[in-house]
């Protein structure tokens, strides 16, 4: 369905979920981070300080947090390898297209997971239909935002023992935090798409968009 990589690519990253996202001080990330703010963590290149030691110093989030490819989609598809670490000016656009980009392509690893099922003709060919635009919509936050409740529309009009058989598929990856933890949406893959900003979720995006670092956030 799709050539793009859902895999997290750190190296050729400029460490965006490491900065444009938020978090709260908890069992998962030591302190608080907003939106938009490097993590003191962060070195001047881009790389983490603790990232062989992130557990045992308190970001065990980091290290289940999964950008599904977005990182290095916005990094070098759509800025050309350039980055805020070298220019402050791309920080604010970065992070956008991170926050939009990561979106679609939760929904991408979803539809993928759902060509693996025993879906009709009819259903393989609006998932190849979804799918085909959510990759051409790229950082436009309109039409991801379209696309992703498209998205959900067709999962959820699909017989409820293939639903099922999806979610179990995605069972393996980051789920929310209890909603007390943390405040706006997460960018977990098994949860629907947020209908306003004040949803919660482990980690979060912020009503002030920012960008963020995928380095730090992920093995790769």
């Amino acid at each position: 369905m799709t050539s793009l990589s859902l895999r997290a690519d750190c190296a050729h990253c400029a460490a965006l979920c490491c900065v444009a996202l938020a978090f709260d001080r908890s069992d998962q990330f030591a302190f608080h981070k907003p939106a938009g703010e490097p993590c003191r963590n962060l070195t001047a290149c881009g790389a983490c300080r603790i990232h062989g030691s992130r557990a045992s110093q308190g970001f065990p989030g980091c290290m289940t947090y999964d950008c599904q490819g977005a990182g290095q989609r916005v990094t070098q598809g759509l800025f050309g390898g350039r980055s805020w670490l070298d220019d402050v000016e791309l920080l604010q656009p970065m992070a956008d297209a991170f926050l939009t980009v990561t979106r679609a392509h939760r929904a991408l690893a979803l539809l993928h997971q759902a060509g693996k099922l025993a879906l009709s003709p009819a259903e393989h060919a609006e998932r190849g239909r979804v799918g085909a635009a959510l990759e051409a919509a790229a950082a436009d936050a309109e039409q991801v935002a379209r696309l992703e409740a498209q998205t959900w529309s067709f999962l959820r009009g699909l017989r409820s023992e293939v639903v099922r058989e999806l979610m179990a598929s995605v069972s393996h990856l980051p789920h929310p935090a209890p909603r007390r933890t943390l405040r706006p949406p997460t960018l977990s893959s098994d949860q629907p798409p947020p209908r306003s900003e004040s949803q919660s979720g482990p980690l979060r995006r912020s009503g002030k968009r920012g960008p963020a670092g995928a380095r730090a956030a992920s093995d790769g």
